[in-house]
């Protein structure tokens, strides 16, 4: 049994040492070209929004108007499945967001199962956008939450 402990510690140090090598080092004192900062053009007027879902006591759908004119007729759908048998679809509309400005909706869920939560937003004069969300719900409070937004298609 000791033979075998030997063996696995001398594999880790071994195994770290030759991360330590192969990663790549960089000291402090190199010195590192200054990169030239190149102003953006002003964009022409436009509408983009974005989603942000939060967990905790249910969930929350935070649509945010990203751009620099209002979105008008704001159509929002959340689609919330629990488990492998139960899921609803749920729709919100708004006249209109300003630029900076959001709306958030809130959603209490309870049970004891997986929970996977798809939001969309769109605009008359904005492009479709969604957020996706999952994690572990535990009677109302969901844990382990994980959100992301897919890459525009």
């Amino acid at each position: 049994m000791k033979k075998y402990i030997t063996l696995m510690i001398i594999g880790t140090l071994v195994l770290c040492g030759l991360l330590t090598v192969a990663a790549p080092q960089i000291s402090a004192n190199e010195y590192v070209e200054p990169v030239e900062i190149i102003p953006q053009k002003t964009h022409d007027p436009f509408t983009a929004l974005q989603i942000d879902l939060t967990a905790g006591v249910g969930f929350t759908a935070k649509i945010t108007n990203i751009g620099t004119e209002d979105a008008i007729n704001v159509s929002t759908q959340l689609d919330i499945s629990i488990g492998n048998s139960r899921h609803k679809t749920v729709y919100y509309n708004t006249s209109k967001i300003s630029p900076g400005e959001s709306v958030s909706y809130k959603r209490f869920v309870f049970g004891l199962n997986g929970i996977f939560v798809a939001a969309y937003a769109e605009a008359t004069n904005a492009l479709r956008t969604v957020g996706i969300g999952m994690g572990t719900l535990l009677f109302f409070y969901i844990i382990q939450w994980y959100a992301y937004n897919p890459p525009d298609v």
